[in-house]
């Protein structure tokens, strides 16, 4: 797993922390990098309160083929049996800011 300079997982909670292993084998699975980009207090301007609370990751996604988006959300639901809700969030032209973003309930 690799941290975008500033994100810290510490601050997650635990078992958000937990299921990181299970996002990380996701993208792996498809030879895709797993790079968090944000987590709670990186968010800027103002992080979701879902960020701010420890209970969501962004994930970059901009190396990935926009076709395999999908099957990655669906993949992330799967194996993480529902608890969670996952949005692909695609920036264009400025694919930089293209994420998977991946949320626990409250």
């Amino acid at each position: 797993m690799k941290l975008k300079p500033g994100v810290k997982v510490e601050s997650l909670l635990k078992h958000v922390q937990q299921d990181l292993s299970i996002l990380e084998a996701v993208f792996l699975g498809h030879d895709l990098e797993f790079v968090l980009t944000s987590t709670t207090d990186d968010s800027p301007p103002r992080p979701l309160p879902a960020h701010r609370e420890g209970r969501a990751v962004d994930i970059r996604a901009r190396q990935v083929n926009p076709y395999l988006l999908p099957v990655i959300k669906k993949e992330i639901e799967t194996a993480l049996k529902g608890k969670v809700i996952v949005k692909v969030v695609i920036a264009y032209p400025e694919t930089a800011r293209t994420h998977v973003h991946v949320e626990w309930p409250a």
